[in-house]
């Protein structure tokens, strides 16, 4: 029979830069240097500089989130780096252009901004018997220091009011905290009271109290000019506060006595959408406001222009990068999470997976000349389609890939180097041979017609299984050129092992042990699931059995399936005999089989027992009367 290892797989990965609407990536792939990306359950934006942030809820059922960076330009933002976050971030704010706050419930977290938005960890802001519940954070302004200079701090907006880190202590207490923001030495911050009405204050860092007779502060002020439909937060506008509500972005311009809300846009299909898009999170700069939508996009628009058009957007669910049509590699894999989750559609709709995959399990990586340059995998998914898979940290080792976020399916049928399985195609008739291991037409190479004077070897690669499908990657001449894809089992005769002897190097030699009249098997394949009585390595003289004390020499050992690759003598001098044999089955060659043992234990017994007979006998005799002489033969 043959066999080994398989398995099918679908699907992987992920997580990378951004897209320009208006713009396709470049049709090579060494010209291509940009990474699409998908976000899954994006919950916030922060712009710093020229650096783009985004926190994105990634996997809720583990509570793991990731803030992804990009560096902007005039027309695109470019994808830098993703850092991964236990728990679920909830909001972002900056502390100038050096730094931001990722906030989560129960925790705040600072990173400082390096070069090409790269961002490293600072601290953690804890939450204490006090201080719980955490629902922004800003930094700003904190009163006169023992120095006489303006201190800065953190203002931590929670459940149970406005915080002053400095100060140890609460500048205000109210519940429905919603958004704080800091322009100047002003924090501004919003709530909802308790009559449901949206309310939005000013503290003065400076003077470290609420400006007496200010518009902010006048609870029937600014509240009165929200709409019954409450704003979601705030931004900075330049040297404006900016609110914003679902569906549309205002500013608060301050008169003498009053205030009034300038429509900066409305939200909704004013941005060309065919459909009603919502507004999630909104941050601007340098003139530019950024809107994180319901459909899960950051668009970017131009804030100081008449209708405020889009210049572009970040996200996609499709790679918009040249297709390969040959392949040179077959690779399966496991997603280990985001991103190697999700799968994005190709430019290709004919072959294209239909919609973004994001929870991708399993799939076959294809490799293609040239495969190393892109910024990710070609996949065949378990539906028969293809998509784009985005790499993280890949390497090519020995031409084998490994990848941080994927889990490499061993397809291969051999183990060892110096070890080959070769076989014949069982039919004299055509023997049809896919480029892919799918049985689809589209799929379907060119047929191999086999004669009786023209039947090759065989080399047999790699094991895929597709449903009970079992597909061989087998390699063989033909007409004086090398051919290789794939065939089914049934298209294969028995397989057999071919060992390069020249180069083996072995470890040692060792002994079978066995129970008494028990033969050790002896494989042809090192998988577990394949060691069964259809994988036994036979002779001309019918399947080798090993029995208890047979002496063996050890090749290689594989730990992980347990098993050891042996060599054996075989009768009468007919050559050397290779296969696999548990590891628990051998000894030593000074040491005692379990056979030995147990015939030492019995040949004790029976000297005990034997010895224990011995001395009853003869204490029997000794102690017995002696018989008195007759008197009559005196």
């Amino acid at each position: 029979m043959k066999k080994i290892f398989g398995i099918c797989i679908c699907l992987v990965l992920l997580i990378g830069s951004l897209i320009v609407p208006t713009a396709a990536f470049a049709a090579s792939n060494s010209a291509n240097n940009s990474v699409t990306i998908h976000f899954l359950n994006p919950t916030a934006i922060a712009v710093a500089g020229d650096s783009l942030f985004v926190a994105d809820n990634v996997d809720a059922d583990n509570n793991k989130s990731v803030i992804l960076t990009f560096t902007l330009g005039d027309n695109n933002a470019t994808y830098r780096d993703t850092i991964e976050i236990d728990g679920n971030v909830t909001n972002l704010s900056v502390k100038g252009n050096d730094g931001i706050y990722a906030i989560l419930s129960d925790r705040v977290l600072e990173y400082t901004i390096g070069s090409n938005a790269k961002l490293t960890f600072s601290q953690e802001y804890a939450e204490d018997g006090e201080l719980y519940g955490f629902i922004d954070c800003v930094y700003g302004s904190a009163g006169y220091g023992q120095s006489g200079k303006i201190e800065q701090t953190e203002y931590f907006l929670t459940q149970e009011g406005l915080y002053r880190n400095n100060a140890n202590g609460w500048t205000e207490k109210f519940n429905g905290a919603q958004s704080a923001v800091t322009i100047g030495d002003n924090i501004y911050y919003m709530y909802i009271d308790n009559g449901g009405k949206a309310v939005s204050k000013r503290y003065n860092g400076r003077s470290l109290a609420f400006p007496q007779n200010d518009v902010y502060n006048n609870k029937n002020g600014l509240a009165d000019k929200y709409s019954s439909n409450q704003p979601m937060g705030l931004f900075v506008w330049g040297e404006y506060l900016g609110v914003f509500w679902n569906n549309a972005i205002h500013y608060v311009e301050i008169g003498a006595q009053n205030c009034d809300l300038p429509i900066i846009m409305e939200y909704g299909t004013a941005n060309g959408s065919e459909e009603t898009l919502n507004i999630k999170d909104v941050t601007a700069s340098d003139g530019r406001l950024f809107v994180l939508n319901d459909k899960n996009l950051v668009e970017v628009y131009d804030g100081t222009a008449v209708n405020t058009p889009l210049l572009y957007s970040v996200g996609s669910d499709t790679v918009d990068q040249a297709v390969p049509h040959s392949f040179n590699s077959f690779t399966m894999a496991r997603s280990k999470g985001y991103p190697s989750n999700l799968v994005f559609k190709t430019n290709d709709e004919n072959t294209s997976i239909a919609e973004l995959i994001t929870d991708a399990e399993e799939y076959i990586v294809l490799g293609y000349e040239g495969d190393e340059d892109s910024l990710y995998y070609y996949v065949l998914t378990a539906d028969n389609h293809f998509g784009w898979v985005q790499k993280t940290n890949y390497k090519k080792v020995n031409g084998k890939l490994t990848d941080d976020k994927l889990e490499i399916i061993d397809t291969e049928v051999s183990r060892d180097s110096n070890v080959q399985y070769v076989t014949k195609f069982a039919s004299l008739n055509a023997v049809y041979i896919y480029n892919l291991p799918r049985n689809l037409d589209d799929f379907r190479g060119e047929t191999f017609q086999q004669t009786a004077s023209t039947m090759p070897e065989v080399t047999v690669i790699q094991r895929f299984t597709e449903g009970d499908t079992v597909w061989y990657y087998v390699s063989f001449e033909a007409s004086g050129t090398t051919r290789t894809g794939f065939v089914q089992e049934q298209d294969l005769g028995e397989f057999a092992m071919k060992v390069n002897e020249e180069n083996l190097r072995v470890i040692g030699d060792r002994k079978i042990n066995s129970t008494l009249f028990e033969a050790v098997k002896l494989y042809l394949y090192p998988d577990k699931d394949l060691r069964n009585d259809d994988n036994l390595v036979t002779t001309e003289n019918g399947t080798v059995k090993l029995y208890s004390g047979k002496r063996v020499t050890v090749i290689s050992e594989d730990t992980e399936n347990g098993v050891a690759f042996i060599q054996i003598q075989g009768s009468n001098g007919s050559g050397n005999i290779y296969g696999y044999v548990e590891i628990s089955r051998l000894i030593g060659v000074h040491a005692m089989t379990t056979n030995a043992i147990v015939g030492l234990s019995l040949l004790a017994a029976a000297i005990v027992l034997a010895t224990t007979l011995i001395v009853v006998f003869l204490k029997r005799r000794n102690g017995a009367p002696k018989r008195k002489k007759d008197s009559k033969s005196e």
